[in-house]
């Protein structure tokens, strides 16, 4: 007979693949999502499958995760919070609202039936519709040459995910979060869970610490979050520090992210960008910003790529003194220029004791005032990074960035490269911008908008002078040859970038993606416990209609900016610019382009030499959810051939 050939050692590779088809056609599904059941009024979690009967959860890293088995979808799925005695208290497929916050948006939903092939879910959040956005993501195409610091950008900040994070600290620390007026605190010994759609990351001990300059005192407080002590693992996706903008002065959410893309695109120092859910121990905080730290790592991998022991040079981090502006100048009457140029990282052959900080600052004030008028293009082009400084005064005026350095004397970083001698110039924080508390109409073309507000100026000390044109801009565009450069730049970037024809796929894409994120943090942001600073912008709590008047309002103040929306913003700002410069709109489409001509897309694979030490991006990892299902398949028809 057949079956007395079929030995236990050749059955055993059937038996498994038929374990495993079981549970993927059968009851063994897996599911898995994170949340907070008390942030809702329950304490269970559970799933509902083809609008059956709840199928209870079990608790995961403190009640943040919740993971459990039931029938595999044939139609759909949603999962529902349970009381204590098993009754439903929120529901996905029925979400009750606060209708003063929403309107009369409809944010319920069924998640659809996964893939015929899946075992499992990916980490949903509940209350989120979309769980990964590779379906639907809309890039920017790429300018510019891209950086070889681009090959180290980390999964930390993957496209199309929300991560969700929860640091643990003590009760004495959470109570001094919420109560304190103290604008320094940081606390130790806190714990984190990390969560993304495909793993989950526990640290026994992080460094929780409160962050940002004008946005501190919002009771959305910003954090800086760094991977301290013992940990088994000292990063997360090849970082151990990452911060969380609040995003209090942006209604749309988007606009840091956006600038960041167009940097990318143009091929600048642009870190990565991402967004987040945060949670400090039981309270949620809202939806952040989670961007990339400028630290030595960054600096290493876009000032000195290649480069096996790189000596770095001083980083400063540039901002007003105490609210008065100064623009690269230098008078005896200021006194400490530290108070202007605050040196972030010091040069590695120095320490804090005997690197006198105001030397290479004052190197390049110098070289500004005293021989850039004479200076040729080659020698301009040895002590400054030109192109880096041209494209940061695109970028500042596309995306009226008034409190940057062109106009503002404000929030910009210089790194001497102490290899090449070289100064680079670039402008951060860009949630404020895309005509948010505007300084100059949308219709104001560049040469008008370089001019200097007189409220930048005014409360200098009585006898300084009040200059009307930054001074670096207003003798480099002196030179012609430098001016026609910076035009013709301008109108590539316009003509083939920043215009709706490009861009408004890019937010109609985050518009999707983000819309129940926002609603959640709208809802947390309401309630927070946190203080109020004494000194800080009254609290801009928003609703769903002044969000929608932010992405869509015509030309007339909504939250988003002074006298647009976010897309007529780029509308009006794109054929201003163009019809100044002379120039017609020249877009790509990028359904047509190839993966490596556009930014904004998930990371697809990991440089084997980057610095990330392990993950999945949302491709590879799908792919490994089915592979041994496809594989499993195969096995049983090889091995019914095989014996049979």
């Amino acid at each position: 007979m057949i079956f007395k050939q079929v030995t236990f050692k050749k059955f055993l590779p059937l038996l498994v693949s038929l374990l495993q088809v079981k549970n993927v056609f059968c009851d063994d599904f897996n599911f898995s999502v994170s949340v907070l059941p008390s942030e809702y009024g329950g304490q269970r979690v559970a799933v509902v499958v083809d609008n059956q009967a709840p199928v209870e959860l079990q608790p995961l890293y403190d009640g943040f995760l919740w993971r459990g088995k039931a029938a595999k979808p044939a139609t759909s799925y949603y999962y529902v919070i349970l009381d204590g005695t098993g009754a439903t208290v929120a529901n996905e497929s029925n979400l009750v609202l606060n209708q003063q916050l929403a309107g009369n948006e409809n944010l319920s939903f069924q998640r659809p039936a996964p893939d015929g092939a899946a075992t499992t879910t990916l980490n949903d959040i509940f209350g989120a519709e979309y769980t990964i956005a590779d379906d639907f993501i809309k890039g920017l195409p790429r300018l510019e040459q891209r950086r070889p610091a681009y090959d180290k950008f980390s999964i930390l900040y993957q496209e199309g995910q929300v991560p969700n994070i929860r640091a643990q600290c003590s009760q004495e620390n959470f109570n001094l979060l919420v109560n304190s007026l103290e604008k320094e605190l940081s606390f130790f010994n806190c714990s984190m869970t990390f969560i993304t759609p495909y793993e989950e990351f526990y640290y026994p001990d992080i460094t929780l610490s409160l962050a940002g300059m004008g946005s501190r005192g919002f009771q959305k407080r910003p954090f800086k979050v760094e991977i301290t002590g013992s940990n088994e693992l000292e990063e997360i996706y090849g970082r151990s520090k990452f911060k969380l903008r609040n995003l209090v002065y942006d209604c749309t959410y988007i606009k840091n992210k956006l600038a960041v893309d167009i940097e990318t695109s143009l091929g600048m120092v642009s870190g990565q960008d991402g967004f987040a859910r945060f949670y400090v121990n039981n309270q949620p905080f809202g939806l952040y910003d989670l961007f990339d730290p400028l630290k030595k790592k960054f600096v290493k991998q876009y000032f000195h790529p290649g480069e096996t022991d790189p000596k770095l040079g001083v980083l400063y981090k540039c901002k007003t003194d105490a609210g008065t502006r100064y623009y690269m100048e230098y008078y005896p009457q200021l006194g400490n220029l530290n108070s202007i140029y605050t040196v972030d990282m010091i040069p590695s052959d120095y320490n804090e004791q005997t690197y006198k900080s105001e030397q290479d600052i004052l190197d390049l004030i110098n070289f500004i005032n005293n021989e850039l008028d004479s200076a040729s293009i080659d020698r301009i082009e040895e002590v400054i990074d030109l192109d880096l400084l041209l494209k940061t005064f695109i970028v500042e005026y596309l995306i009226d960035h008034r409190d940057g350095f062109l106009i503002g004397g404000n929030n910009f970083n210089i790194y001497r490269n102490y290899g090449t001698k070289k100064f680079h110039i670039w402008s951060y924080d860009f949630d404020a911008t895309f005509g948010k508390f505007q300084e100059y109409p949308t219709n104001t073309p560049f040469d008008q908008y370089m001019l200097i507000p007189d409220s930048c100026t005014k409360n200098r000390l009585e006898g300084l002078p009040r200059p009307k044109i930054n001074p670096l801009a207003e003798k480099l565009f002196a030179k012609p040859e430098i001016k026609q450069r910076f035009d013709e730049l301008l109108k590539k970037v316009v003509s083939e970038l920043f215009n709706p024809q490009v861009m408004n796929p890019r937010i109609q894409y985050f518009e999707k993606f983000l819309k129940h994120h926002i609603y959640w943090d709208i809802k947390q942001h309401a309630t927070l416990p946190t203080q109020h600073y004494d000194g800080t912008d009254q609290e801009m709590v928003y609703d769903f209609s002044t969000i929608s008047q932010g992405y869509n309002g015509g030309r007339v103040w909504t939250c988003s900016g002074e006298g647009n929306g976010l897309y007529d913003y780029i509308d009006e700002r794109s054929q201003t610019a163009l019809a100044a410069i002379g120039g017609s709109i020249n877009a790509k489409d990028v359904n047509s382009l190839p993966k490596d001509e556009l930014v904004g897309l998930p990371i697809d694979s990991l440089n084997s030499s980057s610095d990330n030490k392990s993950s999945s991006s949302s491709s590879d990892a799908l792919s490994n959810i089915k592979l041994f299902t496809y594989t499993s398949l195969i096995s049983i028809l090889l091995i019914l051939l095989i014996y049979y």
